[in-house]
């Protein structure tokens, strides 16, 4: 311990002498030094305190460099942690919005099929009253009723079954198509807001 606070002296009173220009002191150090050397242990000791020294000063510097690949490590962790909350996020967004436009084609597509029947058939037979019924219960399942504009369409929708004659029932076609492009365009807004990120009850 000694010898190593030797050593410690001796670099600090060398760099001292150095920044200073005391070129007395920096004779002397080394007089002193050379003197130590001469003994095998001492010099034996002053190596060891020396190789001390510079372990302390590499494992320091090796210690640095570890913290700093540690930090952005953790710092690639969380950016890669966000981006991945970001995809599953934006993969769901997707996911609603698909359903949603499948949703309308799916909705289009009865109706067609509904106001086709009802709109150009003056007589109808078991055939037309069968896949009315099937319309009618694929409509009551993808409308949902509590929500207004999709209620309008289904009264409208229901009013003109319930009419008779096919003159009283076309007098139905512009509230039908008014009630069917108000619930569209809903959806249609709906999905434009997912598609730009934003939350949609």
């Amino acid at each position: 311990m000694r010898y190593f606070a030797l050593v410690a002296a001796f670099l600090l009173a060398f760099l001292a002498g150095q920044s200073f220009g005391n070129a007395a002191l920096l004779a002397k150090i080394n007089a002193y030094f050379a003197e130590a050397l001469s003994d095998p242990k001492t010099s034996a000791a002053m190596a060891s305190a020396a190789f001390a020294l510079l372990s302390l000063a590499v494992q320091y510097s090796i210690g640095t460099k570890q913290a700093i690949i540690g930090t952005r490590q953790a710092e690639a962790s969380r950016v890669s942690a966000e981006a991945a909350s970001l995809t599953a996020k934006n993969s769901g967004d997707r996911a609603i919005t698909t359903m949603r436009i499948e949703w309308i084609t799916e909705l289009r597509k009865t109706i067609s099929e509904y106001h086709a029947i009802l709109m150009t058939r003056s007589e109808m037979t078991d055939d037309s009253y069968l896949k009315l019924s099937d319309l009618g219960t694929q409509l009551d399942l993808l409308l949902n009723v509590d929500d207004p504009a999709q209620k309008a369409l289904w009264d409208v929708l229901d009013q003109i079954y319930r009419t008779t004659g096919i003159d009283a029932r076309q007098k139905f076609d512009v509230d039908l198509i008014l009630a069917g492009r108000a619930v569209m365009k809903e959806e249609w807004e709906k999905i434009k807001r997912e598609m730009r990120g934003a939350t949609v009850q």
